[in-house]
């Protein structure tokens, strides 16, 4: 039983993998507004959380500048356990994501 644990505790940490994605709209600077979590589930294929509102979240007179997805090791480690527990794979996973706004320039 202890070896099983054992293994179960291996796969949970190797499978426990960080990664952090940037989608950035041109060469803009701006600063972070909003830090959330979002979930999905079935392998990232449904979205459990509502779609990011950039506009809505960056108003009128900015525009989004940059959107970071990252999971982190404690997330990835929570990811893998939640799966374990359901033990469905790929059933339920989150990320942390930032929005990044900056002034809107005058051309």
């Amino acid at each position: 039983m202890n070896i099983l644990k054992l293994g179960l505790l291996a796969t949970i940490l190797i499978s426990s993998s960080c990664s952090t994605i940037y989608f950035d709209n041109g060469n803009k600077t701006g600063h972070v507004v909003k830090k959330s979590i979002h979930h999905h589930a079935v392998f990232a294929l449904v979205e459990v959380s509502a779609p990011l509102d950039l506009k809505g979240t960056c108003g009128d007179n900015k525009e989004w500048s940059s959107v970071k997805v990252e999971t982190k090791f404690g997330t990835a480690l929570l990811n893998s356990i939640l799966t374990s527990a359901i033990r469905i794979p790929g059933s339920w996973s989150m990320n942390n994501t930032e929005i990044s706004c900056a002034s809107v320039s005058a051309e």
